[in-house]
């Protein structure tokens, strides 16, 4: 775990993670071919783990992709999936964290919306159903340091980018899934701001009408955060020791276990 963060299936579906719950299983695509991944899902099936929807490749905004080229990679791999199991839910394309429309170059219309031109793209080929759902990742800070004044922006940042992918022609019976989520490093993320943080957040998300969020890190990390040399510890519930023994349970620990036992008590909260 030290120089990375990617388990292996098998250990993800049997390590009591999912809670024994059907999981979003991730394929590579601008790195992998078609069969890799109906190798992957075949295993998967044939074990008998259950898998609620399959993400398609990863950020391909953040590695330069042209949209028609992605939505191109999209169909080929839609294909050969849904011949291993048509009711694969299929979706994407986990952007990065953005806070504004991602722009490419101009195409022949002078179109520059990446996301735009990627559902076009599918109408054109008539493959629109094959998105069963829209993938994004939420990191709307940079850097290590992390001042309060960003907490109060938080629901107004997770409500625009929404608003921007309807706009940009996401179908509104398409849901949004936030898959990766969490404040940015440093201090203040295991400290009282890392869970008024958490907790302003996934409200928001939801508020919006987002489907799912996702929290990012679940999986006790050693510290400190690579990237910021004034953290202790960051994206992360639980301090753990050199041997990923848990330490301490961090703000957000407190935070969302305060969350769910609200709910528990909600009549007919979801």
């Amino acid at each position: 775990m030290e120089s990375g963060d990617q388990l292996g299936l098998d250990l993800l579906f049997t390590s009591g993670i999912t809670r024994g719950l059907p999981a979003i299983v991730p394929v590579a695509m601008l790195y992998g071919t078609p069969e890799d991944s109906v190798a992957q899902m075949t295993y998967l099936k044939k074990r008998g783990y259950q898998v609620s929807y399959i993400e398609m490749g990863e950020e391909p905004d953040g590695q330069y992709m042209l949209p028609e080229d992605y939505g191109a990679l999209y169909l080929q791999w839609a294909t050969a999936l849904h011949r291993v199991d048509r009711e694969y839910k299929l979706g994407g394309p986990a952007f990065q964290g953005v806070t504004e429309d991602i722009k490419a170059w101009p195409d022949a219309r002078g179109k520059t919306s990446w996301f735009g031109r990627f559902l076009e793209y599918l109408k054109m080929h008539g493959r629109l159903a094959d998105l069963a759902f829209m993938s994004f990742e939420h990191y709307p800070y940079d850097g290590c340091d992390t001042p309060w004044e960003n907490l109060y922006q938080e629901p107004g940042l997770i409500t625009h980018i929404m608003q921007v992918w309807r706009d940009d022609g996401l179908p509104s019976n398409v849901p949004m899934f936030d898959t990766e989520t969490n404040a940015h490093g440093g201090e203040a993320s295991v400290d009282i701001f890392g869970a008024l943080w958490l907790a302003d957040s996934f409200a928001g998300f939801l508020t919006a009408g987002g489907k799912s969020t996702h929290y990012y890190h679940a999986l006790p990390y050693s510290p400190p955060h690579p990237a910021c040399p004034n953290s202790w510890g960051a994206y992360h519930m639980f301090m753990v020791d050199g041997d990923y023994r848990i330490r301490q349970r961090t703000s957000q620990f407190f935070a969302a276990h305060f969350a769910a036992s609200v709910t528990e008590r909600v009549p007919g909260a979801d």
